[in-house]
Order: structure tokens, then sequence, then C-alpha cells
């Protein structure tokens, strides 16, 4: 169910996450005249449910095409990776102190350009 529900966020289905941002971004598109763009954008996002439907239908639904031997096969390869991230997804929620101190930095940034001009260009030029 959580793909069926990230990917709906993805197509901008309300009341998901996903609508709220895509909304916002139609509005201005519309506001500003850029109306190709709208439209590019809500075709993209139907088609973008359509397939995620489809997925979702044939996925539950859907015939097995496996055979037997293919049902059994080993999950041995995939206990690396899961362990890999999450050991990454811990650290990254107990370790977020760490990398605020550079979070802050590029937010500083991005609220005073001058600082990124500044160092780039130190004459001013």
């Amino acid at each position: 169910m959580d793909v069926l529900y990230c990917s709906t966020c993805l197509a901008g289905v309300p009341p998901l996450s996903g609508f709220i941002g895509k909304l916002l971004v139609l509005q201005e598109a519309i506001g500003e005249g850029f109306y190709i763009i709208a439209a590019v954008g809500l075709i993209t996002s139907l088609m973008v449910l359509y397939s995620v439907i489809k997925i979702f239908i044939n996925g539950f639904w859907g015939e097995n095409q496996l055979t037997v031997e293919d049902e059994k096969m080993s999950t041995k390869g995939t206990l690396l990776p899961s362990a890999i991230l999450t050991v990454i997804v811990i650290g990254m929620g107990l370790g977020a102190e760490f990398v605020n101190v550079y979070i802050m930095e590029a937010a500083e940034v991005i609220n005073n350009p001058s600082l990124y001009i500044d160092a780039v260009m130190p004459n001013g030029e």
C-alpha cells in the first residue's frame, strides 16, 4: 500500500502530500501566463496516475507469471543492501545535529546570495 500512496503523491492526487505542491506550481504557472507548462504538468500527472493504477491492478489482481523455481529464489542477496540502508537511515536520524551545521550554512547562503557572489568573485567584478 505504501507504493501506491507514494506513487499517487507523485501524481498529485488530493488529499495526499503531492497535491499541494503540484497545485501551487500550477497556480503560479497559470498566474504568470505559462499555460503550456501548466498543461504539460497536468498531462504528465494524469499519465503517472494512469501508469500507477495499471501497475497496482496488475500487481495485485493480475496473473502470476512466475514459475515454481522463480518463486523459490533466495533472498540472500538482499540482506546486505537492506542492512546498509537501515544503518544509513538510523544514522541520518541520530546524526542530524552533525549535518545541521552544513544545512544552516547552506540556508544562510540561500537567504543572502551576496555571500556566494563575494566568495566566487572577490574583486566584485
